[in-house]
């Protein structure tokens, strides 16, 4: 243990040149592995701060209709179940953004074909607490909230929509502010860093929807204009989008003929994209292989994407390096992963990153190499059936 730093959220120290985030206990733990200095310098910070300043970081799974709450250990990746909630379907999650709120879409089964978004308060404990279910016009494939926190946003694949949702005091209460007609397989809803438009991948119109958001009463409109085609050749049809964190650079999941991604040059000042690198990821024309989810280390140096084989178990994470100058990527190498990774997630440490496998009900554990990016699987863990998402969060 080289060092001690400390946020307004989280306790951290800084072992292999990585910050790690720790706990009360990890310190405690922690004592009798270091030096004595380094012991009084602990007790000095442990001393001057309440107790919320340590934090813990939950993963939240969404499976078997429930939502489990499992604790991560930072030194090793693994996973305790803390908490079970009980949901008649389950479907994407998404957090409100000063951490208080879990929204999640649930889906009932096809003889009820009833569609709800349930509120549970997070506590400093990392435990939901249900506050209301209310009912949605269609199925969300996705769903996010915006920077403010009185809106949701969510696409609507089959129908070829999205929603806006009005939240009352960060409770989703049933109010619709404005449903929006694009094209079918409309799959992610993305808001911009400022908060000021609303990207929407598309992938059978191979399309990435731009649209305007008015953050003072909700409403969307086509921007101009409306939408960034995708490239005509190789990786085409975009799924989801994530924003780099320091450049104005955006990537996209390409999700079929050939499978890959997509790197874009972003334009906060007119919320239009422009596509610079398209990337094949798989080149054999194998139809049962498609790519879904993206995600982007904290420090900014890794991008990892999900790669989807319905029928020969070919499923990966695939890892990109990113150049911090221009965003472009790099391969580094695919990962065998679990079967049909549909959704993952990585730690808010850039430590780990974890699998939901939706083919074999399986949750896989990885630790990044601070330095390469490359992958080394730790665990798997049973899951309930179907994992359609998960994610974490420190509290």
């Amino acid at each position: 243990m080289n060092n001690v730093t400390l946020s307004d959220s989280v306790t951290c120290y800084l072992q292999r040149n990585r910050i790690r985030v720790v706990t009360k206990h990890d310190l405690i733990q922690k004592g009798m592995m270091m030096t004595f200095s380094q012991r009084i310098l602990v007790l000095m910070v442990f001393m001057s701060l309440p107790y919320q300043t340590f934090a813990t970081e939950y993963l939240y799974l969404a499976s078997g209709n429930t939502i489990t709450v499992k604790a991560i250990d930072q030194d090793t990746g693994t996973l305790r179940d803390y908490q079970t909630v009980k949901l008649d379907g389950t479907g994407p999650i998404a957090f409100s953004p000063d951490h208080s709120f879990l929204y999640i879409v649930i889906q009932t089964p096809r003889s009820k074909r009833q569609q709800f978004i349930a509120t549970y308060t997070i506590g400093n404990d990392g435990k939901l607490t249900f506050q209301q279910k209310s009912a949605i016009n269609m199925p969300s494939e996705y769903v996010q909230a915006d920077a403010t926190g009185q809106y949701l946003i969510g696409s609507h694949y089959g129908k070829g929509k999205m929603s806006v949702w009005k939240l009352t005091k960060g409770v989703y209460e049933g109010e619709t502010v404005q449903e929006f007609t694009l094209e079918q397989q409309a799959h992610s809803t993305v808001f911009s860093k400022d908060n000021h438009y609303i990207l929407v991948p598309a992938t059978g119109p191979n399309k990435v929807f731009q649209m305007t958001f008015d953050e003072k009463t909700g409403r969307v409109a086509f921007n101009n204009p409306a939408f960034a085609r995708g490239p005509k050749i190789d990786a085409r049809q975009p799924r989801h989008l994530v924003f780099n964190r320091k450049l104005n650079i955006a990537y996209t999941t390409q999700e079929r003929m050939n499978p890959g991604v997509a790197t874009w040059e972003w334009n906060p000042e007119n919320g239009v994209l422009n596509l610079l690198e398209n990337i094949v990821t798989t080149n054999d024309h194998v139809k049962s292989i498609t790519t879904a989810d993206l995600h982007i280390t904290p420090d900014n140096q890794f991008l990892y994407i999900s790669n989807r084989d319905d029928k020969n178990k070919r499923d990966s994470i695939i890892g990109f390096r990113i150049d911090p100058k221009n965003g472009r990527l790099s391969l580094i190498k695919h990962f065998p992963s679990e079967h049909v990774p549909r959704s993952f997630c990585i730690s808010q440490s850039g430590t780990y990153l974890y699998v939901a496998g939706k083919g074999d009900a399986k949750l896989g554990v990885y630790q990044i190499h601070p330095d390469t990016g490359e992958l080394e699987k730790i665990t798997q863990y049973k899951t309930g059936a179907n994992p359609i998402w998960v994610t974490t969060l420190v509290k």
